[in-house]
């Protein structure tokens, strides 16, 4: 009523905000003609990589992740069943450096443990493919999913094949002798990032696409104020999602070089606030920053005060500009997210990354980032609008 006699009615109306829609409208970007049933699925799938990075942490901080020396897609998915096949199991895995260089004194009932963690890690993995691709097929076959969720889906798909198959050749860097024989045994630092950052990808690609879903069901996007700050934030929002996985991914490298042990104080390394081995002379200085124990750190931690600086600045925006609703809520969370997260980044240092510890920090890490990501598609997503109020 009031908005079709706007024009050449401004005299009815109190000076002030007047509607506003972005020029990027949200319908353009929303996905259409798709059921709420495949958001569901789709979050599903998200809740499910939660668990698979859970477990992957778990496995890692347990040292268990090279006792399965093989890979196999269907033979793999029963243990070994019998007292000789357990012995013959473990007889091979003693033929591998690991066991000479970690776990020498194990006993068959520790190697049990050990590969009872790392089966329960791959299985895992598998059952996400089954909960993927049966639903997925059911879901174009009845063509349930619009083209531009058909095509992303797809991709998720493939994405997730690709990560199965990179698990393998990470373990594979695990199993060979290392190039240097004083060298630790372990796996490559780059392979397990890269196995990481594609469990991460896929669980964006998954949540984005669920969220996009959910909107186009609402029938409306996220009502967003109309205030200088909101702009800002809608691309601050989509930076500090990405340097949130970036921070991940250092994190990758902490786990991956044992650098989260090499020193044990905060919130200065050692008597420095930048240590004096920051650059090994042995290394270049592209290597240095991804090998070397110390700059990991340092640069782990670095990133972790920056993410909480860009976190918090964005959470005070957002109260500022007069953010409610979704859009708050997930802010919020990130904020208690973070911060959360460093105070156990600070324990894992302090307490030389107990297994407990080390795996919540991980866990946190994927929350907190799927936080920011919900932020991000609700700002990105949203549209700037404000009500009208006539002079009465």
């Amino acid at each position: 009523m009031i908005c079709s006699r706007l024009c050449g009615a401004g005299r009815n109306f109190v000076k002030g905000p007047i509607i506003k829609i972005t020029l990027r409208q949200a319908s353009q970007n929303a996905v259409r003609e798709t059921p709420k049933s495949v958001a569901y699925w789709l979050y599903g799938i998200a809740g499910a990589t939660i668990v698979a990075v859970s477990l992957g942490g778990i496995t890692r901080l347990t040292e268990s992740g090279l006792s399965m020396t093989s890979w196999h897609l269907i033979k793999d998915i029963t243990c070994p069943t019998t007292e000789e096949e357990w012995h013959k199991e473990f007889e091979r895995y003693k033929t591998f450096p690991e066991y000479e260089a970690v776990h020498s004194d194990l006993t068959l009932d520790g190697f049990k443990f050990i590969y009872y963690m790392e089966w329960g890690h791959r299985n895992w993995g598998r059952s996400i493919g089954v909960m993927f691709m049966l639903p997925f097929l059911g879901f174009a076959l009845s063509k349930k999913l619009s083209p531009q969720v058909f095509k992303r889906t797809l991709g998720l798909g493939c994405l997730l094949g690709f990560q199965g198959g990179l698990g393998w050749y990470m373990v594979k860097s695990g199993l060979e002798q290392p190039q240097d024989a004083n060298g630790p045994v372990r796996v490559s630092p780059y392979r397990l990032c890269a196995h990481l950052g594609t469990a991460f990808t896929f669980f964006v690609g998954s949540l984005w696409t669920a969220l996009d879903i959910s909107m186009q069901n609402r029938g409306q996007p996220t009502a967003l104020p109309d205030h200088r700050l909101t702009n800002i934030l809608k691309k601050k929002s989509v930076a500090l999602a990405a340097f949130t996985f970036f921070v991940a991914m250092s994190g990758a490298f902490v786990a991956g070089n044992d650098a989260g042990m090499v020193y044990g104080t905060y919130p200065k390394m050692g008597n420095d606030w930048i240590p004096s081995d920051y650059w090994d002379q042995q290394l270049s200085k592209v290597r240095n920053m991804f090998e070397n124990s110390t700059a990991v750190q340092f640069n782990h931690r670095t990133f972790a005060h920056l993410l909480i600086l860009g976190v918090t600045s964005c959470w005070f925006m957002g109260r500022k500009a007069g953010l409610i609703g979704r859009p708050m809520m997930f802010l919020n969370s990130a904020m208690a997210l973070v911060y959360l997260q460093a105070s156990m980044g600070i324990g894992c240092l302090l307490y030389e990354v107990p297994v407990p510890l080390g795996a919540a920090h991980q866990l946190g890490s994927v929350f907190l980032l799927g936080s920011m990501v919900a932020f991000s598609h609700e700002m990105r997503r949203g549209r700037v609008l404000q009500a009208v109020k006539k002079m009465t």
